[in-house]
């Protein structure tokens, strides 16, 4: 909680879990997991928004041991997102189609309704990192779709029958094998409706390989019940995927000391974007000059890999070895 002007502003918050697990990249994810299940309760306790979990700093705080495994994510702020370009021959398609007067929007209420239901998905979509949600909008999108693409290849829309004639429409000299894709797609999304007894990992990666496939369906879809042709050629080749854009730093702490305790070192970053090809307006680069400051250690070395940092300098003590799994600390903030 930040007060400025006397107004006091809450600026996200933090999770601190302690796991066991074999390595610090494992702690990481278990501890991603609890803070992201402690979130949902904490959204529906509030029935209130809760963004995702990002990592922060984790460290190994098994007692005993000299030399520890630490990690830090230095998140860039005001960093530039991927844009493509709105081409005029995919936005007019639209438009005319949609918002031009005596255009089908304008006249059939059902398509303009359906439409933009199914564009409003789709660009939920699109701001989505995980597999699985991605995925799951798209699917909802291509669904607006169906009823009026059922009426247009003038089938029963009773078990996809519109997605299936679509994906059908597309591949005519292999019969069956677009509605074998519709099959596979519609088993993921049983899977994620319907709960379904599933590994989530293994979901999250059948889900993923029909990312592609269900963006084509439902463009193409668009372009049928639009009636503006082949929509996918005015459209740009891929879909932006805006994922956090962050530095991460991998050292090794020097503890020398018996048991571990105190505050935990940390590097305070300094980044300051500039464009690299400034000659070219119709390009952009950007990278980012940097300065870490290191808090709450002595001092700090690169090493080959990773860079070494050194704490306060307790007495020397060998470190015992040990071959259970070590205790991991991960704080999680966003």
């Amino acid at each position: 909680m930040l007060e400025e002007d006397g107004i006091p502003w809450h600026r996200g918050m933090t999770f601190e879990v302690t796991c066991e697990a074999a390595t610090i990249d494992d702690a990481v994810e278990a501890a991603r997991g609890e803070a992201e299940v402690t979130a949902t309760l904490m959204a529906a306790a509030a029935r209130a928004p809760l963004g995702p979990a990002r990592p922060v700093l984790a460290v190994d705080v098994t007692p005993g041991i000299e030399d520890r495994s630490f990690l830090q994510w230095v998140y860039g702020g005001a960093i530039v997102i991927g844009k493509t370009v709105v081409t005029p021959e995919a936005l007019g398609a639209f438009h005319r189609a949609l918002l031009e007067r005596g255009s089908p929007g304008t006249t059939d209420r059902r398509l303009l309704e359906r439409s933009l239901l199914s564009l409003s998905w789709y660009r939920l979509a699109l701001d989505e990192t995980d597999a699985l949600t991605r995925f799951m909008h798209l699917w909802l999108a291509i669904e607006a779709l169906e009823p009026l693409l059922a009426d247009h290849f003038g089938c029963d829309s009773q078990g996809f029958g519109g997605l299936r004639a679509l994906a059908e429409a597309q591949q005519p000299n292999d019969p069956g094998e677009g509605s074998k894709r519709v099959s596979e797609a519609l088993g993921v999304r049983r899977a994620l409706f319907h709960s379904l007894r599933v590994n989530v990992q293994t979901l999250k990666e059948r889900a993923r390989e029909q990312i592609e496939f269900a963006e084509g369906l439902l463009h193409r879809g668009w372009g049928v019940v639009l009636g503006v042709g082949d929509l996918e050629a005015r459209l740009p080749t891929g879909s932006v995927t805006a994922f956090d854009a962050y530095i991460l730093i991998r050292a090794t702490i020097v503890q020398q000391d018996e048991t571990f305790g105190g505050r935990l070192p940390y590097m305070v970053s300094e980044l300051e974007p500039y464009r690299v090809n400034p000659d070219d307006p119709d390009y952009l680069n950007v990278s980012y000059r940097g300065k870490l400051s290191l808090r709450n250690a002595d001092l700090a070395a690169p090493a080959r890999n990773p860079w070494t940092a050194r704490t306060e300098r307790w007495p020397v003590r060998r470190a015992r070895e040990r071959n259970d799994l070590r205790s991991r600390r991960c704080r999680a903030e966003r």
